[in-house]
């Protein structure tokens, strides 16, 4: 039997001062998130990114308001990603629209 393929999801993040888009996704099926946040989706050459730390999975199907008055989150888009790595300190997702997303290893 195969394992199912990694899950991602890109949350748009407002009612904060500096709104963003966060990509997260599975390294493998049932990991933690790895999460990047982003300046822009869809993404471009130009789009900036910063690694955040790991987020819980609930990620993938909440939406809705973030505790402590850190704004609220709203589902851009998900579904399923491969995740190959690359060279010792990067990886490459490949989410399922053929978007290809070059992560830093943390």
């Amino acid at each position: 039997m195969t394992e199912p393929l990694p899950r991602y999801v890109v949350l748009l993040h407002k009612g904060i001062p500096e709104p963003h888009f966060d990509l997260m996704f599975e390294w493998r099926s049932g990991s933690d998130l790895v999460t990047l946040r982003l300046n822009e989706w869809p993404i471009t050459p130009r789009t900036l990114q910063e690694r955040l730390p790991d987020h819980r999975r609930l990620y993938l199907d909440y939406e809705g308001p973030i505790s402590g008055g850190r704004g609220e989150v709203r589902r851009i888009t998900s579904g399923h990603c491969i995740v190959e790595v690359d060279q010792e300190d990067s990886s490459v997702v490949t989410l399922d629209d053929h978007t290809q997303i070059r992560v830093p290893r943390a």
